[in-house]
């Protein structure tokens, strides 16, 4: 008989479990020759497979899942998992009222699926990623990362582009551009623009080349990096203004843009290296 997890529920190691707006994110590790046993969980989810290699029972059939593997699983589905060897697994959890927003997109989200490759699996490979983030917009780019991947499954294949609307695009902008230093939402900034959050974050990425997350951080350091040129205020100020958490997460952010530390591009940039070389 197949045992149906509690949501946040996972076999192996769990390496740590985070909500992130209606998404829950929990890391697992597996040892080597390691059978789960058949099972299903309450709430759909999404695993990713970061290292290991894994054959797959789920009905009738099998599947082998390796590193770089994104796979779905509807609620209730009952599979099982041997695991050759040592593996390790970003799961992406959806509750209900998450798979209702995509089902209004017209999602057919009832059906195990898997990916080898193209734009879901480089969104799920950038969750993980993000997770190791420490900053105040991890939250939020994480929100965005994970949406994106819904809306992207959620499109029928071939679906045209043609929502992508430049004037919600720019409304949100200048939202992000008048709240950057906030602990601004995504679904904030879709408020905004009027659109959904799913919808703001895939029209983003598409037109902008980076994740709302993203943008918010660009901004944060170019307002800090005008801060340097312009006086000579206290890094501890210039982060606290920026929206940064602390002087030292303002230095690695800028020598990550620049190249530089915020002291070394002041002394370079700021009005006092101006007024020395006149």
């Amino acid at each position: 008989m197949s045992r149906l997890l509690p949501p946040g529920s996972y076999y192996g190691e769990s390496l740590g479990l985070r909500q992130v707006g209606r998404f829950t994110i929990c890391e697992s590790r597996y040892a080597p020759d390691e059978c789960l046993p058949m099972h299903a969980h309450e709430h759909a989810f999404f695993y990713f497979v970061l290292q290991g290699k894994s054959t797959e029972r789920f009905g009738s059939r099998t599947r082998v899942v390796v590193a770089g593997t994104l796979v779905f699983h509807p609620a209730g589905q009952s599979h099982a998992n041997h695991w050759h060897a040592a593996g390790q697994c970003l799961h992406l959890e959806l509750a209900p009222a998450t798979l209702a927003w995509a089902r209004e997109l017209g999602a057919a989200l009832d059906q195990t699926v898997e990916f080898r490759g193209g734009w879901p699996v480089w969104l799920a490979g950038r969750i993980h990623r993000e997770l190791a983030a420490a900053d105040t917009v991890a939250p939020l780019a994480l929100e965005g990362l994970a949406l994106e991947l819904l809306a992207e499954v959620s499109r029928p294949a071939g679906a045209s582009t043609s929502e992508q609307s430049p004037c919600c695009l720019r409304q949100a902008r200048a939202f992000l551009d008048a709240h950057f230093a906030d602990q601004v939402s995504l679904a904030e900034a879709a408020a905004a623009a009027g659109v959904h959050p799913s919808h703001l974050a895939r029209v983003f990425r598409r037109q902008m080349g980076c994740s709302v997350g993203e943008y918010i951080r660009v901004l944060r350091v170019d307002f800090a990096c005008r801060e340097l040129v312009r006086g000579r205020l206290p890094l501890s100020q210039i982060a606290m203004a920026a929206g940064f958490t602390d002087q030292s997460h303002l230095t690695r952010c800028v020598r990550q843009r620049t190249g530089m530390t915020p002291a070394l591009f002041r002394a370079r940039f700021g009005q006092g290296a101006a007024d020395a070389n006149s």
